[in-house]
This record gives C-alpha cells, structure tokens and sequence, in this order.
C-alpha cells in the first residue's frame, strides 16, 4: 500500500565535501536522493521516506563519528510533505541514456514503443533509474545479452524492473526479477506492459521464492545486503554463471569481493565511474 504521507530530510552542504556526503549516504543504504544547487557555493540533498523516524536516524547517523569530516558542516531540516506532491518530480524528469542502445523516457509513449526506447511510470520509492549505479549493471547487461542471446537471467531487488527489461530487451531468455516489496514488484509488472515486453516474470518475497538455476544473476542493492545475500546468490548461479553487482562505492567493494570468495564466486571491479563501482566475475570453478 503506498504511504499517505512521506517525509523528507533535507541536508545542506557545502559543495566541498558533497561527494564525502555522497558515498556516506551510500553506506547507509541511501542511494536515490534529489540535489539542488544553492547559492555561495553550497548544494541541498533531500532524502525521502514514509518513516520520519527513519530519517532522524539517517540524521543522527551523520553527525555521529562515522562521518568524519563531515560532522558539523551539515545543516538538515525533517518536514512532512504532501501526498499530492509524491510524483510532483517526474515533471522535471529528462530522458536518460541507460546504454548505448535503450534510452530511458520518465512518460508512456504515444504510440508503440520506439526501437532502443524504454518506458517506464517514474516511482517515487524507487526512483527513475537514473543513478550511475543502474547504468553500470545496465551496461554490463547489455553487453553479456547480446554475446550470447536467450541467457536466463535474475535481477536480486529488481524494483521497478529496469534490469529485467533491459535484458530481455537485449536479447535474454528466461528473466525473473524478485523483490521483497510489493510496490516495486506492482511497478515492475506494469512497466513491463507498458513497454509490451513478454518473457518477463516478476516475483515478490526472498530468493528463495525464485525457482532454478540461472545463467547470469545482478543485482544493484546496498553493500551490506549483497554481503548478507552472498550465499543465496551464488546458489543460483549455474556452474558456469556469471554475476555483476552495483550499488556499492569504491571503499566498499574489498568487503563484497571477499565475501563472494568466500561462497566462490570470483569478482573484480568491472567499472568505475565517479566513485561508484560495478563488480563482475563467476565460479571459481564447477562444483
């Protein structure tokens, strides 16, 4: 059920040490946020949720030793906003080139959908998919599809379904995106519609919900979760499985690439772009 009321946690900060606040958002599992520019050199992150005590935690969260050079020169403000204003931002959303082939567009189209185009409601939960974190995995996708045509694929967290329909776009087989949330899995069902793509299916609950084995699994979640997910996602990969995964930052990723070791799968740095990174790797060997 969509909240009736969300709240928003708005942090200034000066401009100098945004990419600090950034990434130590990202550590908190607080990857979608909206920035605005302010003047004399300042800008203004806002974080959203349906929980205000969840973002008095975020606050605390960055003003407490963990924060380090941060601490002190943030300013924040918690506010109730308008339910009626939940969706006011998709008016400003533009166009998005996911990949060199699909472009992402914030409104449903005219007609059919366009060759290399794809559709999606923007969520305000879930965000547009504009984060270089989905255009990482969406890269790598891509590429992987077309190398070898109709792969079984699994999105981990598949919110609004971008992963998914970017490879069945690109050309996979079997695509299943799983998420514990029902929104995401509603949205993802209807974006999958809307853009008239079959061979998708759309599962809520854990890992263990989803059937079988899988020739290439990503995911694009919060570091600790793929740390906590390891085992499960390496027991749906086949013995020759590929996975990629995002939504981690640079300091982040030994931790993730150790404990995807530890369960044997192999992962190195796939890309990195702007402190964000995208690992990729397999089996170490068949089991």
């Amino acid at each position: 059920m969509t909240p009736d009321v969300w709240w928003s946690l708005s942090i200034d900060v000066p401009r100098r040490v945004l990419a600090l606040l950034e990434r130590r958002l990202a550590e908190l599992g607080r990857t979608s946020f909206e920035q605005r520019e302010l003047p004399g050199g300042a800008a203004r992150v806002l974080i959203y949720d349906a929980s205000p005590a969840a973002l008095a935690a975020v606050q605390r969260e960055l003003r407490g030793p963990g924060s380090g050079a941060l601490r002190g020169t943030l300013r924040f403000e918690l506010r109730e906003v308008p339910p009626d204003w939940a969706l006011a931002w998709t008016a400003y959303l533009e166009p998005v080139a996911l990949t060199p082939a699909i472009t992402l567009y914030p409104r449903p189209p005219e007609g059919a959908p366009e060759p290399g185009a794809l559709y999606l409601e923007p969520a305000f939960a879930f965000g547009f998919g504009e984060h270089e974190s989905t255009r990482l995995l969406a890269r790598w996708l891509e590429a992987s599809c077309r190398l070898r045509p109709g792969l079984s694929l699994l999105d981990v967290g598949c919110g609004t379904g971008v992963l998914a329909l970017v490879a069945r776009r690109s050309g996979a087989g079997r695509v299943v995106g799983v998420d514990v949330s029902e929104p995401a899995i509603a949205a993802a069902r209807a974006n999958a519609a809307l853009n008239q793509i079959a061979g998708v299916s759309f599962v809520q609950g854990s890992l263990a919900e989803v059937e079988g084995e899988f020739e290439r699994v990503v995911a694009n979640i919060e570091a600790s979760v793929l740390v906590e997910l390891a085992p499960a996602i390496a027991g749906k990969l086949g013995d020759t499985g590929e996975v990629a995964l995002a939504g981690l930052i640079r300091e982040q990723c030994e931790e993730v690439i150790d404990r995807y070791a530890a369960v044997g799968v192999a992962l190195t740095v796939c890309e990195d772009v702007a402190g964000w990174c995208s690992l990729a790797g397999g089996r170490r060997s068949a089991r």
